[in-house]
């Protein structure tokens, strides 16, 4: 494989793990419907998100620390475990309490930790030309995730309940994010990337 068929697969197998990591911007949609439909409080229902954000926040400044000692795979593997345990985890809990635990802790945590590894990985198998480029597009899966997420996520709630929908989001974001976080790693020490052809 050549060094920039490498790249292009690191560059894309994180674009599509940060499209999984943002179910955290699907959240509108599960306030909405525990407030509607489980006679939640706003303030209780926009708790796991509040939580989830302060999580993600602090692991992101761990794993940034931890992937420079282990490189990025076992932190992301861990990253996206965590971020589809926890959904998971979601569908079993009907309290406010248990919720701020498995969404904002649990599922917060996987976030963090994945996608602190995504760009630092990925712009090491680039020409230093293009580290702006592969970040953005790093980060756009994040950002794009919104958009696909928001309906999908309103489309189970309104077909399976809330609970179903946490398990399915959870199961698919561990049979797609998880074997994908396992192609991601550093370059070797010897690795010069491609020098680009514009």
């Amino acid at each position: 494989m050549s060094k920039i068929d490498k790249a292009m697969r690191i560059l894309l197998a994180g674009f599509c793990i940060n499209l999984c990591l943002g179910i955290l911007y699907a959240w509108s949609v599960f306030n909405k419907a525990l407030v509607t439909e489980s006679g939640w409080s706003a303030a209780e229902a926009s708790a796991p998100y509040a939580t989830a954000t302060i999580t993600f926040s602090i692991c992101l400044l761990v794993a940034g620390i931890l992937q420079d000692r282990m490189g990025p795979r076992m932190i992301l593997i861990l990253g996206t475990v965590l971020t589809g345990l926890g959904m998971i985890a979601s569908g079993f809990v009907d309290s406010p309490l248990m919720l701020n635990i498995t969404f904002g802790v649990i599922t917060g945590a996987g976030i963090g930790f994945g996608y602190a590894c995504l760009s630092p990985s990925a712009m090491k198998w680039f020409h230093a030309s293009k580290k702006g480029m592969v970040n953005g597009i790093i980060a756009a899966g994040f950002g794009l995730a919104a958009i696909y997420l928001a309906p999908v996520t309103s489309a189970l709630i309104d077909s399976m309940g809330i609970q179903t929908s946490f398990m399915v989001l959870g199961v698919g974001i561990l049979a797609i994010a998880v074997p994908l976080a396992a192609t991601i790693n550093n370059p070797p020490a010897d690795y010069t990337p491609a020098e680009p052809k514009v």
